[in-house]
């Protein structure tokens, strides 16, 4: 479970750097 939420940071961070 704490793997699952350090995860979501990473794939959000992921996404602004690849959105952006």
């Amino acid at each position: 479970m704490k793997h699952a939420r350090a995860r979501n940071a990473i794939e959000r961070t992921f996404g602004l750097l690849k959105g952006h």
